[in-house]
């Protein structure tokens, strides 16, 4: 789990001092336990359901996003190698893509707080890519 953080802090977009590996080790040892600090004040806050459809709301986007990357790929690069065909190319995924999207509105239905919290973790952390995208670039 300490890996996209470590990732994170060398490329600039996360404080730097995540992006260091311990030479004794050859692990990201203070990623992994900022990590695992998060964890356990998030399990400490007894709040372990709304942490679940939180973290459904977080898989959802990304499933619909992946769907989304395969029509934007084939309209950017029609002509470029696939090692992997996408099943019955665009019906499959646009379905997967509309089921997606009908599962996202369901949950933020039934689940309005943390879809409330959800939307504000997504609006801070598009600000703050924003911003650290300005100070990442050379």
């Amino acid at each position: 789990a300490g890996r996209p953080a470590l990732e994170l802090g060398r490329t600039g977009y996360a404080p730097s001092f995540l992006g260091r590996i311990d030479p004794r080790t050859g692990t990201p040892v203070i990623a992994l336990v900022v990590n695992a600090l998060i964890g356990i004040v998030a399990i400490l806050s007894s709040r372990t359901g709304d942490l679940i459809v939180l973290s459904g709301f977080g898989a959802v986007t990304l499933y619909a996003l992946s769907m989304l990357a395969i029509f934007a790929l084939r309209r950017r690069a029609p002509d470029l190698p696939r090692p992997f065909r996408a099943v019955a190319y665009p019906w499959f995924p646009a379905t997967a893509l509309a089921l997606a999207l009908v599962s996202l509105g369901a949950m933020a239905w039934t689940n309005r707080g943390v879809a409330l919290v959800y939307a504000g973790i997504l609006a801070g952390a598009a600000a703050y890519w924003r911003l650290a995208s300005r100070r990442a670039r050379p």
